[in-house]
Parts: structure tokens; C-alpha cells; sequence
């Protein structure tokens, strides 16, 4: 894809990058960045700049705040959509408020995308349980946060 980068477009989305929402970090540091093929965070494409984009897949990830859901905002949302469309780019969008099968849905589309090119798709073969498994982990230590240490069992300490 060869597209114009607009200077000011690059400074704001490192800013962005460094300043990411906590669901865009969710989604980053617990997904995106765990997958076997590139994920890019606050790219710019063309005069727009999404909240990831995979170049293989031919894929953008939106998360949308409760600004999405303003007419004005939906309409401008409808324009970029058509914008990376001409580009043969899939966008797909969720809320930040809840992130129940994002991640699965994420792997899924970009086997899609992956596939629709015509690349391999063996690597993300496994993928889909590893992080079901990484999802359950994840849970767990989350409840040993909040619980009491010592009633559990040293031998599902050690393997947490």
C-alpha cells in the first residue's frame, strides 16, 4: 500500500502509542502483541490513524469509547471504514466496555485475512487455545490477587 504519511499524523500517534487507553493496553499487551504475526499500535494510514492494523491480514482493529455512538461521530466512523475499504482493508470495531471474546474474535478474523490473501495460516493453528489457556492463567492469578494465599494448595501455587 503506498500512502502519503503526514508528519503531524506521525507525532500524534507516537503520542497515542504512549498514552493508550487501559483498554487498548488490555488488548495489546494481552493479545495483540502475543500473536505470531505483526500488529502495529496507533499507525497511520494515509490521513487517519487506527488503533492497530495487521498488514498481512489486511486487517484494522478499532476500540470504540461512548464517543462512537454520536451521530456525527458515527457518520465520521462510516467515512474512514469506506476510506481503507479502497485499500482492500477489513475494519473491525468493539466497544471498550466489554472485551468478552475479543481476542478470539481478533484471531479468527486475521486467519480470515491471512487466508483471503492466500498466506499460511499454520501458525495460528494452536493459537486460538493457547490463549484460551493464557485467558484461564490470567483469571486465576487474578484471583490469588484477591484471595487468601495460604488456603491454596502449594502444588497449584507452583504451577500458577
Amino acid at each position: 500500500m503506498s500512502l502519503n504519511y503526514n508528519k503531524e499524523y506521525t507525532r500524534l500517534a507516537k503520542s497515542l502509542r504512549k498514552n493508550m487507553t487501559k483498554e487498548e493496553k488490555h488488548l495489546w499487551y494481552d493479545c495483540l502483541r502475543l500473536l505470531p504475526v505483526k500488529f502495529y499500535r496507533q499507525k497511520q494510514i494515509g490521513d487517519y490513524i487506527v488503533d492497530f492494523y495487521c498488514e498481512k491480514a489486511k486487517l484494522i482493529i478499532e476500540l470504540d469509547g461512548s464517543q462512537h455512538f454520536e451521530d456525527e461521530t458515527i457518520e465520521y466512523d462510516k467515512q474512514r471504514t469506506r476510506y481503507f475499504k479502497r485499500f482492500g482493508l477489513q475494519v473491525i470495531r468493539f466497544t471498550n466496555y466489554n472485551f468478552d471474546g475479543v481476542c478470539e474474535s481478533i484471531i479468527n478474523s486475521v486467519k480470515f485475512g491471512l487466508e483471503y490473501c492466500g498466506l499460511d495460516t499454520n501458525i495460528l493453528e494452536n493459537m486460538l487455545e493457547s490463549f484460551k489457556l493464557y485467558c484461564i492463567k490470567q483469571y486465576l492469578l487474578e484471583l490469588l490477587h484477591h484471595s487468601d494465599r495460604q488456603s491454596l494448595s502449594p502444588l497449584l501455587k507452583e504451577r500458577l
